[in-house]
């Protein structure tokens, strides 16, 4: 069994290509497919439904892990729907086929997504009821022993793809994907935080927290990422909530709370007062967040329609107002270009 540390950029990352990035950086990778219909936002969130097709992942007697994914999936593409229906949602896969690891984080790439949720179900060797819970990964080191367990598990995937070779290393690539993700890294840690307090409430299992650990799906994405292992199916009572279709819609209620909670608190407050008025969905630029007073830095002198809000220890700096969320992609690529690596497109809540 492999997993991301031995494969780094060699054999499982091979190239993400160049187009693609600089159209998701630039906020052109739009199609006919990609587009918003009325009443949308332009956020997106891709759901990954883990496994699939001839990669089962877990199982015990009662269902397979792949079943358990899609279904909640499904049932949480519903879900947000229904609370948020300005957010565009994306399966990375409607049927019981696989898709390579690679792939699942290249659609979401393509299309300029906003956020990524790879769905899975744990396993845990020896007794049966030894460990059960939810536990929410981001990008990172293997903190512990038992991390890097789940993420070679999950790594095994890789084993069903044909064709793998090593490929050529790209340092441009590499680089821009690296930058990405550590100016992410922060937004996915509260992202799973936010998820992973919804599941303390509501999962019989509960919570055993957010987490560490290199999975390969989250490495190749370039925006904030999460993968959640919703339960152990290898515990009895996990298994028995996984395998029920009501089950499987409480874990989806579970993580549409947690999402909600994350996207309505964003914090963008500062970029409301230059949007008073306005028609439809708007957005704004994050340039930084900083304990340290900004207006005492000399960087923001000469920074034109800067906006400062202070929230939960934090000073946090906008700039700018938009409609068109293509736009605002193409300024804060080049407000990166200008020295700003952390800046990123935020919408603005109450301007759907």
């Amino acid at each position: 069994m492999q997993n991301y540390d031995s494969f780094t950029t060699r054999t499982i990352a091979r190239k993400v290509r160049r187009a693609a990035f600089f159209a998701v950086l630039c906020g052109t990778a739009i199609s006919a497919s990609t587009q918003t219909t009325p009443g949308q936002t332009g956020l997106v969130i891709v759901i990954d439904p883990g496994h699939g097709g001839r990669d089962p992942g877990a199982g015990n007697a009662q269902c397979f892990e792949k079943e358990v994914c899609l279904e909640v999936a499904r049932l949480l593409r519903d879900q947000l729907n229904s609370r948020m229906p300005e957010v565009r949602v994306v399966l990375t896969r409607e049927s019981d086929v696989f898709v390579p690891l690679k792939q699942r984080a290249a659609q979401a790439n393509e299309i300029g997504a906003d956020w990524f949720i790879s769905l899975h179900c744990n396993a845990q060797a020896g007794h049966p009821r030894a460990v059960r819970g939810s536990e929410s990964y981001v990008m990172g080191l293997h903190k512990t022993k038992e991390n890097l367990e789940v993420a070679r598990r999950e790594n095994l995937s890789l084993l069903y793809e044909e064709g793998q070779e090593a490929g050529s290393d790209d340092a441009l690539e590499r680089i821009l994907l690296h930058h990405l993700q550590d100016r992410n890294l922060q937004r996915s840690i509260e992202c799973a935080n936010a998820i992973e307090r919804a599941f303390s409430t509501n999962h019989p299992g509960g919570s055993r927290g957010p987490r560490q650990a290199g999975f390969v799906v989250l490495h190749q994405a370039a925006m904030p990422a999460v993968l959640v292992e919703m339960g152990y199916l290898t515990h009895p009572d996990d298994a028995a909530l996984l395998c029920s279709t009501e089950g499987r819609r409480n874990v989806a209620t579970s993580i549409a709370e947690g999402l909600g909670a994350l996207l309505a608190n964003a914090p963008v407050k500062a970029c409301a007062s230059q949007t008073e008025g306005s028609d439809g969905a708007m957005y704004c630029i994050q340039l930084a967040a900083t304990r340290n007073d900004p207006g005492a830095d000399p960087r923001w002198r000469g920074v034109e329609g800067l906006q400062i809000a202070r929230e939960d220890q934090l000073y946090r700096v906008f700039v700018g107002s938009y409609t068109d969320p293509g736009q605002a992609r193409r300024d804060a690529f080049m407000w990166v270009k200008r020295g700003f690596s952390d800046a990123f497109v935020v919408p603005i809540p109450g301007t759907d």
